[in-house]
């Protein structure tokens, strides 16, 4: 029986060789998914794509700096081509 993750559990998705990883509270947690669904499915619950690589969290972030956000002790790469997008969501997110 797979278990259920609560979204405001979770961190961020990675995905690696095909498979994606759920970072969250209760531990990591391997499924065999495409990130673009998933990416559809989160988007409502503030979450956003930084790289082709991480979809993370809006409510776990503590600080975005030039290349990185950073949140829960865990640096990720922002993609240039992301960052534009990743900012103007999260002065949403924030009301800043």
């Amino acid at each position: 029986m797979a278990k259920k993750i609560f979204v405001k559990n979770i961190f961020y998705v990675e995905v690696n060789n095909h498979d994606l990883f759920y970072v969250t509270s209760e531990g990591d947690f391997k499924v065999r998914e495409a990130l673009s669904h998933v990416e559809k499915q989160l988007e409502k619950y503030h979450f956003v794509k930084i790289s082709s690589s991480f979809l993370i969290n809006l409510r776990h972030v503590s600080c975005i700096l030039s290349d990185e956000v950073i949140g829960n002790n865990v640096s990720l790469k922002i993609s240039r081509a992301m960052k534009k997008r990743l900012l103007k969501e999260y002065e949403e997110f924030t009301g800043d």
